[in-house]
């Protein structure tokens, strides 16, 4: 029989995907490739469930996934060049960048390595995409690494010299003013370790061709890095009074990390709960419009509320704000707000929530499982979430990880971590290690299940493994 080359590319490319060689790990039979390319071929698909997959597979997913971002950072500059710079299509310049930077976030330890790479390739990136990574979360989570900060000032005075060269005429001028609008934001994560930023900060701070949303939030990231106040302060006090969209929602959150200090914030924070004067006119506006930033709705209201509550300490005014956005775009502010206030005013809220969910959410699920005893009638619905099987894995161990948070000994919970200790990737395998080791030796029957790990070649399953032993054993010693 003759075989073609085609039929041999076809073929090959089968087995990799679905894992057909013992070496290439997968999930649910297939390898993070696979995943990936069912994402790219399959606009229907679930991407959800290739996120749980690619965490799943853990450090093996790092190099398709920045394949991917090569992909379509090249499909991209192919298909400007083809086009005079005309082109824009909904499956690489919008859907695939959301779901590539929402599995870089995801993978979070597992690229560390690749960050820098891959935040530089979406700041260069031709034509000038928009692509929604949170630079802040990442940033956030890796801000010791000095090859990130060396990247990102790079990146910073890139931005510098192109802002300078633009008159913000044309497409391209606004995209290379939103992408200096992310690192700007982004770089007072860095906290003490971004002193290098500070002389562009202070630069962008006081240049008004920037415009106010650039200067309001070099101010914001110029007091996080440097704690000054005496003139980045008064520059932020004036924009919940006159500003607009994304300066207001940069004064809020800066007030409300400076808490009781900020007191003198609290009139206009307080107005900024119930409207949004956009003209000095009546005109409602509490929901800003920020796909460029944030790849969502940014809701001032909300970034006030959580100010005021940091700074007052007084949760009566901002709960039925809260309540009402637990549903829809706002969900995850408000559930993080509610966690923070903590179980006694916000319990009731978020219970109400989880008690009327057809499927759970993860959030809401953590946040209940840190209100402690507080949360005691939540369980019935808690140990539902954990033993139901259509749900994804993180909101199984979310459930789980409540559980034990709220009785830590629960004992319904040991079956369901033997179980996918056997059956889970790497995510769940660590997580479920790690929740074990807190049971301590009532989680003796687990051992079996725990000790051949100790030989598996992921070398986090390991440790955690090791480490979830050590404290059942050392626990049953006692």
């Amino acid at each position: 029989m003759h075989t073609t080359p085609r039929i041999l590319t076809f073929v090959l490319t089968t087995l990799l995907s679905h894992g057909m060689f013992a070496a290439e790990p997968n999930y649910q039979g297939k390898t993070a490739a696979g995943w990936i390319n069912q994402v790219v071929e399959d606009r229907k698909f679930d991407n959800s469930k290739a996120i749980e997959a690619l965490r799943e597979i853990g450090p093996n997913a790092v190099p398709p996934l920045v394949q991917l971002f090569n992909q379509i950072a090249s499909w991209n500059e192919e298909r400007a060049r083809q086009t005079n710079g005309g082109a824009f299509d909904d499956k690489w310049s919008y859907a695939l960048p959301a779901f590539a930077c929402r599995a870089l976030e995801e993978l979070g330890a597992d690229a560390k390595d690749e960050i820098p790479h891959l935040i530089e390739l979406t700041q260069k990136a031709k034509p000038p995409l928009v692509w929604p990574l949170r630079l802040k979360e990442v940033i956030k989570a890796d801000r010791d690494d000095a090859a990130l900060s060396q990247m990102l000032l790079k990146e910073l005075q890139a931005a510098d010299e192109r802002l300078s060269q633009t008159d913000f005429r044309g497409p391209s001028d606004l995209f290379d003013y939103f992408r200096a609008l992310g690192l700007v934001q982004a770089v007072g994560e860095l906290r003490t370790n971004g002193t290098a930023m500070v002389p562009f900060l202070k630069k962008w701070m006081d240049d008004e061709k920037k415009g106010e949303w650039i200067q309001a939030h070099a101010a914001a990231s110029l007091w996080r890095i440097t704690g000054e106040t005496n003139t980045t302060v008064p520059i932020l006090f004036q924009y919940p009074k006159t500003g607009k969209y994304l300066a207001p929602v940069a004064a809020a959150d800066v007030f409300g990390e400076m808490g009781p200090a900020a007191r003198f914030a609290v009139p206009e924070l307080t107005k900024a709960l119930t409207f949004w004067r956009e003209n000095g006119t009546n005109e409602a506006r509490s929901r800003i419009m920020d796909f460029f930033a944030h790849g969502d709705v940014v809701p001032m209201d909300l970034h006030a509320a959580r100010a005021l509550w940091r700074i007052e300490r007084k949760p009566d005014s901002i709960l039925p704000l809260l309540t009402n956005n637990l549903v829809g775009s706002n969900g995850n502010l408000s559930r993080e707000i509610l966690e923070e206030i903590g179980p006694a005013e916000a319990f009731p809220t978020l219970f109400g929530d989880l008690k009327n969910s057809y499927t759970y959410d993860e959030r809401i699920i953590l946040a209940i499982g840190k209100m402690g005893e507080t949360a005691r009638p939540a369980m019935p619905y808690l140990r539902l979430a954990m033993r139901k099987k259509s749900e994804l894995m993180c909101v199984r161990l979310a459930a789980a990880e409540a559980l034990l948070n709220i009785e830590p000994v629960h004992e319904p919970v040991l079956p369901e971590l033997i179980e996918w200790l056997k059956t889970g990737g790497v995510y769940t395998r660590v997580r479920s290690a790690e929740l074990l080791g807190r049971m301590g030796s009532a989680a003796k029957e687990a051992v079996p299940a725990l000790k051949p790990l100790l030989d598996n070649e992921n070398p986090r399953i390991r440790a955690g493994v090791a480490d979830a032993l050590k404290k059942i054993e050392s626990a049953a010693a006692k």
